[in-house]
């Protein structure tokens, strides 16, 4: 019988280890205001320099993502409609 993982909360998973993340929009990426952080920019920014994939997946439509998207300065593929495109 496999062993159960423990999760060290205290200490982030580092990045060297992470190579895609899938985020989704509202309620996570973005503020109640609709608008994304400064520090979530950020702290995108720091991944996509480390190589790390960055997806957006929404239920939102394609134009719904795209200024977050070129915000970012993505050059993944986006999930739009809950996975219908």
């Amino acid at each position: 019988m496999p062993k159960p993982h423990k999760q060290n909360d205290d200490k982030p998973l580092p990045l060297e280890s992470i190579g895609l993340i899938a985020i989704d929009l509202d309620g996570t990426l973005l503020r109640s205001d609709d608008m994304l952080g400064t520090e979530t920019a950020a702290a995108i920014a720091e991944a996509l320099a480390q190589g790390v994939k960055v997806v957006i997946c929404t239920a939102r439509p394609p134009r719904g993502t795209k200024a977050i998207y070129d915000s970012l300065g993505l050059d993944t593929l986006v999930i739009n409609h809950n996975g219908a495109v």
